[in-house]
């Protein structure tokens, strides 16, 4: 009987896990798990091949265990039997009828092998646990721990009343297939350069596992080496950019430029929830700059987007103004912002930055025009350096958007009226250069009395109007 031994584990030891099986594509797969199909299938191939050459030769040499006919009749009954659910009853029962039998180590990978193609996720890793428990050859191992990990991505819910629990276990098996893989010796018939081609599939998958896991564990620094790492297998993989902007933002201290950098990338790439991602990254912005310009905001991450779209790596050049580079500059500029805006280039776009969405309590200007809308008056004022040159400016430099006080079109027909607002600096541009402020109060002191309309007496105390 020991040809039958001899037989078996020769065939049996090296897993079959590139079945195509095993490797159908399941279509129904949430696209926050589409990431790492690629990794998986090159994975599952390579692994296959890795292990069909290596480990079929150790199992001629190992020593064939002892077992009866009727166990062995029983357990090739399980293993031929094409049913798959039926499988799983058949092995059931082998365990029950056969509880002390020697080939229970190989029924029991055979349960687990029959779960894969089940594409059963919960009972892989249930099963993949039981033998990595065991005393088990290394292809074994590896081929447990590989499964593992891609069956962990399909069942975990970082939301789980459990996802600390199997992110802890996830993390660990991981480690071990990383460490499993380091270890795995090169077959003699395999060139070297091949050897380690085949090992990227499955190292990227437990890559990525250990990025994924230690991001849910808010263990960031390892997460962000992880996931630069599964970014450099897979470049346009979205959603570990994601991963990574919120890993850098969250750390301490944070690395806020590396963080608005991979948010970015996510939202080019279309990685799913990108709403909910422009959404964390405008708060992220608005948090890091306490800044209240909502279309500077908007500015920002439009060019920032529009950068990652077309740069792999973040350039050299990129910067976000901190706050406090912001407050250096408003108490630099002080009150002389309309000339550093005019000055244009950094000045001009930093001294923007700064001052946009402020409220100024205080600015004069000289009416040029006025405009009236249907719930708002524009008023076109202009503001020179000095006084000589603000009475000689003909073109207007701002424009004042006011709502809530009507009677301010009574300026209208006032040219080179003097008066003073407060309000809100909104936006400028370079050219033709022009700042635009929003809800403004114009100083009603300055605003012309409103004219006697005829057969109306005049308000007592005035002899008419100005």
């Amino acid at each position: 009987m020991r040809w039958f031994c001899k037989d078996w584990r020769f065939r049996w030891a090296p897993l079959p896990i590139d079945s195509p099986k095993v490797l159908r594509k399941n279509k129904a797969e949430e696209a926050g798990r589409k990431m790492i199909r690629n990794a998986v299938l090159r994975g599952a191939l390579a692994l296959g091949l890795i292990l069909s050459f290596g480990l079929a030769a150790t199992a001629q040499q190992q020593q064939p265990p002892a077992y009866t006919r009727p166990e062995y009749d029983a357990f090739q009954a399980c293993r031929t039997e094409q049913n798959l659910q039926a499988r799983i009853t058949c092995l059931d029962g082998f365990r029950e009828k056969f509880p002390k039998s020697t080939l229970m180590p190989y029924a029991d990978q055979t349960t687990f092998l029959t779960y894969v193609e089940l594409k059963n996720f919960p009972k892989v890793i249930e099963w993949a646990d039981k033998l990595l428990a065991q005393n088990i050859d290394d292809g074994t191992r590896l081929t447990a721990l590989y499964h593992r990990a891609f069956s962990f991505h399909n069942v975990f819910n970082d939301r789980d009343a459990n996802a600390d629990r199997m992110a802890e276990a996830a993390l660990k098996a991981a480690r071990d297939g990383l460490a499993a893989l380091d270890k795995l010796a090169k077959p003699e018939n395999m060139d070297a350069q091949t050897f380690e081609e085949q090992k990227k599939g499955p190292k990227s998958l437990f890559q990525y596992t250990v990025g994924l896991t230690t991001f849910h564990l808010k263990q960031y620094d390892e997460a962000i080496q992880y996931l630069n790492t599964a970014i450099e297998n897979n470049p346009n993989d979205g959603v570990s950019y994601f991963r990574l902007g919120v890993a850098y933002l969250q750390k301490e201290p944070a690395q806020h430029r590396e963080g608005f950098w991979a948010l970015a990338k996510a939202i080019a790439l279309k990685a799913p929830g990108e709403a909910q991602v422009r959404a964390y990254l405008r708060s992220q912005l608005v948090r890091y700059q306490l800044n209240g310009c909502d279309p500077l905001i908007d500015v920002q991450m439009n060019e920032l987007i529009e950068k990652a779209a077309i740069n792999g790596r973040q350039p050299g050049d990129f910067h976000i103004y901190t706050s406090a580079e912001l407050q250096a500059t408003r108490e630099e500029v002080g009150a002389n912002f309309m000339q550093a805006l005019k000055a244009g280039g950094d000045t001009g776009k930093k001294t923007y930055y700064a001052f946009c969405g402020l409220e100024f309590p205080e600015v004069f200007g000289k009416v040029i025009a006025v405009e009236e809308g249907n719930d708002s008056v524009v008023l076109k004022l202009f503001l020179g350096e000095t006084q000589e040159e603000t009475e000689a400016g003909a073109e207007p430099n701002m424009e004042v958007k006011v709502v809530e006080q009507p009677e301010t079109k009574r300026l209208a027909g006032q040219k080179d009226w003097a008066v003073r607002f407060s309000g809100t600096l909104s936006n400028y541009s370079s050219e033709p250069f022009m700042v635009f402020w929003t809800k403004a109060k114009i100083n009603p002191e300055d605003i012309p009395e409103e004219a006697a309309q005829p057969g109306k007496a005049r308000r007592p105390g005035k002899k008419g109007g100005r």
